[in-house]
């Protein structure tokens, strides 16, 4: 009698165990019907293995509450939740831990809160909120230690970052896009790591980068494009690498790039600064020290005079401290003014390559040194020109007077 009661009972928990588990090729809800009804449907499943749509196509779902999913724990493929036009929140999945796949929830135009998500701990591809016109923030996320990547778009009404608590690093790019409620990135205050690209475009209003001031390094690029109110980088203090480009294009409130101070050059793929028109100073540390590479890329146009061409973000940097520096009270011009041939002075110049800009910023003469330190300069017209000396990859700015 005892061996038979065990047998049971192991052949009990081996049904309840194997019913946890359903639905390999995944499951649409596109009616409040089939919500309610899976419970009786799929008695004990609590792990979905496919891809789960709520929802339909049409955005146009009448589907009111979840309430009939509270059994689910862990979705192996994609959520998506998707144009419920009568969906205020999302009770029902409040023992929800994990997707493995995209979370995705798009146009539901009356969801108010994420609450009902705060026992989700890892979305392992990409979190998506975009069209969410009543969503104002993310309370309800801050169970969430593990997310592939976020992308926050033109949610009407989202103004607030607060509700990751929990997360420190970001597996893969960020994107902030056309919130027109959005001031700041407050909320982000805990983010430390994205591996991958930030962009942070076409939100209107918003008018500093606070709340990121924790972020110190990237594996993508970073673009800042159409925030036409933002005056301020601050927020990227801490930020020390990138491992991509760094774009700046139509911030037509910001003024200086002081906050881009401690980046890695070494670190930036390629520079592109335009059409920011109010950008006068660009003359901080990590852009000067890019720039004294005559092989670093850059892109440069549009901006306001400071900041108009390459040439002038050159010149300017000239009297920036920490800039790379070949121990320029060392080197000497000589005659300054000339008539023609001058002379390099200094120590330890062997190989010398030489880039010379007319007064227009015209990049006018590339040449290397190799074998002398003399150069003839009888072809110029008179003028003032700018002279910048390499030795490796060390810089000397000088101006010599061609007379």
């Amino acid at each position: 009698m005892k061996s038979i009661t065990i047998t049971l009972f192991f052949a009990i928990l081996s049904v309840l165990l194997h019913a946890q588990t359903c639905l390999p090729n995944g499951i649409t809800f596109d009616a409040q019907s089939k919500i309610d009804q899976f419970s009786i449907d799929y008695p004990g499943c609590s792990q979905i293995l496919g891809n789960v749509v709520i929802g339909d196509t049409m955005l146009n779902s009448t589907i009111k509450n979840l309430v009939g999913l509270s059994a689910l724990k862990v979705i192996d493929g994609n959520l998506e939740i998707n144009g419920n036009i009568k969906l205020k929140t999302l009770d029902g999945l409040s023992n929800l831990t994990q997707v493995g796949g995209n979370l995705v929830i798009y146009a539901n135009a009356t969801l108010k809160n994420l609450e009902a998500l705060s026992a989700l701990k890892s979305v392992g591809l990409t979190l998506e909120l975009s069209y969410n016109d009543s969503l104002s923030n993310l309370y309800g996320l801050s169970a969430l230690t593990h997310a592939g990547g976020i992308t926050i778009s033109s949610n009407t009404h989202f103004s607030s970052f607060a509700g990751l608590t929990s997360l420190d690093t970001i597996q893969g790019p960020v994107i902030i896009n056309n919130n027109n409620s959005l001031h700041n990135l407050k909320g982000l205050d805990g983010i430390t790591h994205i591996a991958g690209s930030l962009n942070i475009n076409n939100n209107y209003i918003l008018d500093s980068l606070t709340g990121i001031s924790s972020l110190h390094s990237m594996e993508g690029d970073l673009v800042l494009y159409k925030n036409f109110k933002l005056a301020s980088l601050d927020g990227l203090s801490a930020l020390n690498g990138l491992n991509g480009d760094l774009v700046l294009h139509t911030n037509g409130s910001l003024t200086s790039l002081s906050g881009l101070d401690h980046i890695n050059p070494n670190t930036i793929h390629h520079l592109y600064i335009r059409t920011c028109f109010e950008l006068s100073t660009c003359e901080v540390e990590s852009i000067c020290n890019y720039l004294s590479d005559s092989t670093n890329t850059a892109t440069i146009t549009g901006n306001k005079t400071g900041c108009k061409k390459r040439i002038q973000i050159e010149q300017a940097c000239s009297g920036v401290v920490g800039v790379q520096d070949i121990s320029p009270s060392n080197i000497k011009i000589f005659p300054n003014p000339t008539t023609g041939v001058v002379e390099i002075q200094g120590q330890n110049l062997q190989d010398i390559n030489v880039q010379m800009y007319d007064p227009l910023g015209r990049l006018i003469l590339v040449q290397n040194l190799a074998n002398s330190n003399k150069l003839d300069l009888q072809a110029l017209p008179s003028g003032m020109y700018l002279m910048n000396l390499f030795v490796g990859k060390e810089l000397s700015q000088k101006w010599v007077v061609k007379e």
